[in-house]
């Protein structure tokens, strides 16, 4: 899967919407029945724990860590 998702400014293009969407899914693929994960938004910085839900729309909000792109902190 591609990431350079990540590095789009436009928050709002689908290429981006559709990394959200997958990073989602890999979070909740590589930890089943978790109902926080780290928030791995600029604003959060992998540090505060967020519901699955607010990290998408963080994700949206405040874009991503650009140099995220191993999400060892995510499975």
């Amino acid at each position: 899967m591609s990431r350079r998702w990540i590095q789009n400014p436009n928050r709002c293009a689908d290429e981006y919407l559709d990394g959200i969407e997958d990073f989602i899914a890999f979070a909740r693929r590589h930890n089943p029945g978790a109902t926080r994960i780290r928030c791995p938004c600029r604003r959060c910085n992998n540090t505060l724990w967020e519901t699955i839900e607010n990290v998408g729309f963080h994700l949206v909000r405040n874009g991503m860590i650009e140099t995220y792109s191993i999400w060892n902190l995510h499975g």
